[in-house]
């Protein structure tokens, strides 16, 4: 996760929540989190992508659902660059909105969002049927 998200800035751009470089802190940070949505809910939240069960990772894609939201699912990912254009994201994207989000959290609003200039990441936002919504 680390080495994926260091690749370049424009791999990490969008996650304010973290600076750049991303540390292994940040994601001993989020893996607490995920395994303890996990052991409260019985859901898992994070998933490395692979092109192969046993290749290295190329990628991760996550939802989080904020306590004081309840029934509101924030999707998140990031995919090395070498990566990117080979539709890995896009499938791990639907299954994960559909099946994970929507039938297992049982979601009610699902949010991700990307910047107007990476139109990759809009690609997969239209792919799964996501209304653009304008931020102020």
């Amino acid at each position: 996760m680390v080495r994926v998200l260091n690749i370049n800035q424009e791999v990490y751009n969008g996650t304010a929540a973290w600076e750049y470089p991303y540390k292994g802190e940040h994601a001993r940070f989020r893996i607490t989190r995920a395994l303890a949505y996990h052991s409260d809910k019985g859901i898992n939240t994070h998933w490395a992508m692979r092109e192969h069960v046993d290749g290295p990772l190329i990628g991760l894609i996550a939802v989080y659902e904020p306590p004081e939201e309840q029934g509101t699912v924030y999707l998140s990912y990031w995919i090395s660059p070498e990566h990117s254009g080979k539709g890995h994201t896009s499938r791990a994207a639907a299954f994960v909105k559909d099946e994970i989000a929507i039938k297992g959290m049982g979601a009610k609003v699902f949010i991700a969002s990307a910047f107007t200039w990476n139109m990759a990441s809009r690609r997969i936002l239209e792919k799964l049927r996501m209304e653009s919504v304008e931020s102020t």
